[in-house]
């Protein structure tokens, strides 16, 4: 039970990505890659910022204080929606999607594993490692498929 707001969360977030990665896809088709991440960082920066300035700010002020290298989370958005752009056309939006998100629990238990990026350290096992494998012949069947 003290799990299910965070799965809910998570579910929330997951399915946003859902929406977002075939509505990135659109704009990168018509109007080009670089121009869709464009596009989706302004319009995304614009949310943010109204939500910042509603919440009070929080901390934005210290953002001085924090290292350099967790910032270029937003340049990976760069990587993120030009993979999409190209990858959905090709396979398909359930493939490139299954692809992804193999690939990001693959990153993230080795995150967990080693405890990079001051995450609580969570150690690799062979159910967490399995699951990674079985959405990876899930991703494998629905390409093929």
């Amino acid at each position: 039970m003290q799990y299910l707001f965070p799965i809910l969360i998570g579910t929330i977030g997951g399915a946003a990505i859902g929406f977002q990665v075939p509505l990135s896809n659109i704009t990168g088709q018509k109007l080009g890659t670089l121009s869709s991440v464009f596009l989706v960082h302004f319009f995304g920066t614009l949310v943010s910022l109204v939500a910042l300035i509603i919440s009070g700010g929080e901390n934005v002020r210290q953002w001085r204080s924090i290292a350099l290298y967790p910032i270029i989370a937003g340049a990976l958005g760069l990587i993120i929606i030009s993979a999409f752009v190209f990858t959905i056309p090709r396979i398909g939006t359930t493939a490139a999607l299954g692809i992804s998100i193999a690939a990001q629990l693959l990153i993230s238990v080795l995150v967990d594993h080693y405890g990079l990026f001051e995450v609580t350290t969570r150690p690799l096992s062979i159910p967490r490692l399995s699951g990674i494998v079985l959405l990876l012949v899930g991703a494998w069947i629905v390409l093929k498929n």
